[in-house]
């Protein structure tokens, strides 16, 4: 600590101040948890110098005090610790693209966005996706007065883009794209296909789906980001009739791992749902139809022992799936495919950067975590579940995935709460 010299100091100060009066008294042992450990190490190592100094300077009352102890802590402890973790931390987080920047940034690296004025808190930064994870989207979206034919290919380059222009675009940035005709085969470049299921917002507006090819851990998600950014600047946009399909790769789970991932999901529908809007959630989009609908009135303990009978990959999509349809919100039809994946249909169309790399990794965190862990069924006695119960289950599943929790509780007030989805 004899490293800390005043200007950290005050800067350390600065920033347990801004933690303490922005929190609540209830939420400072979970956001802080584990930094007693580190104010009872500086503590015993230092002498308590530096933060009995800090101590001297505050009028709060006890209790906030406190906190900002254990904050100043934990703070100046990572200033002398400089390790890569907390180099990861110390980033701003772009509103526009998400991407995030270093703390000395002025302007985002990818759309140029300006630093906020004030960045008093660091934001966190997603968790890294396991370098193993393979997935695939597929995103519905318009392009704004393209004036097109039936054939999407435009009636004149001065009436606006075709599905060429944006191919043509997205290459220009180096996301490779090409327009071709609706197929299922997987391409090493990005496709522009056509999907009669959109319809436009206004008569001219072109209706295209952008299907990526396989895509790999961060670099994955950076291609996405990077993808809508660039699609963005030609005036894109979604309603109702558009979705968001995330495709993971069958391989990355065992038999076992689905039966867990299958049942995590119907334990967890309502609350997961809660992170789109309205009009996607339980059995209101017929192209994302509810999983627990599957089951009837079969209780949890009914459907986790459904689920424990399945022998084979086949056996469980049939169970979950029992129309042999893909219209589901979890798909598991997908895994009889050349290139066997799961499709979660869940989420509607986005143009939004932000939430197409947030959805990106809620979705690989669940699939990630349901890999060692099935929620139990029996979670009280009545077999029924609040939407409190529900969110604390997802939430627990998901602990170790900090950013993604609260980039999905953020949705989840922005789209209006838990509906919970009884059959």
């Amino acid at each position: 600590m004899d490293d800390l010299d005043d200007a950290s100091l005050a800067e350390a100060l600065q920033l347990s101040e801004v933690l303490a009066s922005s929190q609540q008294v209830d939420e400072s042992n979970h956001l802080y948890s584990g930094t007693r450990e580190n104010c009872e190490t500086v503590n015993s190592s230092h002498g308590n110098h530096d933060l009995e100094k800090a101590t001297e300077l505050s009028l709060l009352t006890f209790e906030v005090e406190r906190r900002k102890r254990i904050a100043l802590a934990d703070y100046a402890t990572a200033l002398i610790l400089s390790n890569n973790q907390y180099q990861n931390y110390r980033k701003w987080d772009c509103k526009k693209c998400t991407l995030a920047n270093e703390l000395q940034a002025k302007t985002c690296l990818i759309c140029g966005a300006v630093k906020p004025e004030a960045v008093a808190v660091p934001s966190l930064v997603y968790e890294t996706i396991p370098s193993d994870v393979r997935f695939g989207c597929e995103l519905e979206l318009f392009l704004t007065n393209s004036n097109s034919n039936a054939n999407g290919l435009g009636t004149g380059a001065d009436l606006g883009f075709s599905r060429k222009d944006i191919a043509f675009n997205l290459s220009q940035a180096g996301i490779i794209a090409r327009d071709e005709r609706y197929t299922k085969n997987v391409t090493d470049h990005w496709k522009i296909v056509t999907d009669s299921s959109l319809v436009p917002s206004a008569a001219g507006d072109l209706p295209f789906e952008l299907v990526s090819p396989i895509l790999c851990s961060e670099a994955g998600v950076a291609a996405a980001r990077k993808a809508i950014l660039t699609l963005s600047k030609m005036g894109i946009y979604t309603n109702k009739s558009a979705g968001l399909h995330l495709h993971i790769d069958g391989a990355y789970f065992s038999l076992q791992e689905m039966k867990n991932l299958t049942n995590n999901w119907l334990m967890c529908e309502s609350a997961i749902e809660a992170c789109v809007p309205p009009q996607r959630r339980a059995e209101r989009n017929r192209f994302a139809k509810s999983n627990r609908s599957a089951f009837g009135k079969s209780s949890s303990k009914q459907r986790f022992l459904r689920i424990s009978e399945a022998q084979t990959f086949r056996h469980l999509r049939h169970i979950c799936n029992p129309d042999n349809s893909k219209y589901w919100k979890l798909n598991l039809c997908t895994l009889d495919n050349a290139s066997p994946t799961v499709e979660f249909r869940l989420a509607g169309g986005s143009d939004e950067p932000r939430f197409l790399e947030f959805y990106i990794r809620f979705i690989i965190a669940f699939c990630t975590a349901s890999k060692t862990k099935a929620i139990p069924y029996s979670v009280n006695s009545n077999d029924t579940l609040t939407s409190r119960d529900e969110v604390n289950l997802l939430l627990e599943l998901l602990s170790s995935y900090r950013k993604v929790c609260d980039m999905y509780l953020s949705k989840v007030a922005e789209m209006g709460g838990v509906e919970i989805n009884a059959w």
